[in-house]
């Protein structure tokens, strides 16, 4: 009777930790939402930037980032990271020549003063700083 209990025990205490280790992975939750904003490219044009995050656990999909004229180009998002309030997303499957060519790069995204978010487009070879602006959030739609 003492080992069943012991046992049961010991598999509750187990089943317990797996469920706290469960619940609290990291995952998009905080910035899933639409958020847009403008690059400027080398001569000074603006571009527009949409990023649609969903909620996504290590690993997963998690959403897309459109570009604007002159780029005109989609990319699939995979949530790979959060460390120090920055998370990570990386750019894969895409629809256009800029964006084929950011595949594999990385998108750094942390929140600001205002609820805004600080967005950083890295490339995939050198980590060199490609696009950067600060995105705001879409307007929630009126009823």
């Amino acid at each position: 009777m003492k080992t069943t209990v012991r046992l049961s025990a010991f598999v509750f205490a187990a089943l317990l930790a797996l469920t706290a280790s469960v619940a609290a992975e990291p995952d998009t939750s905080d910035i899933a939402k639409s958020w847009r904003g403008t690059v400027h490219i080398r001569d000074g044009r603006p571009i527009p930037v949409q990023l649609k995050i969903v909620k996504a656990r290590l690993g997963d999909d998690a959403g897309t980032i459109r570009w604007g004229d002159p780029y005109r180009c989609e990319s699939r998002l995979e949530y790979a990271a959060i460390e120090n309030g920055v998370w990570d997303i990386t750019p894969r499957k895409s629809n256009g020549p800029f964006c084929d060519s950011v595949e594999g790069g990385e998108v750094l995204l942390k929140y600001t003063a205002g609820a805004k978010l600080e967005f950083q487009l890295l490339a995939p070879k050198d980590r060199k700083v490609l696009q950067q602006t600060t995105l705001e959030a879409d307007s929630p739609p009126r009823p």
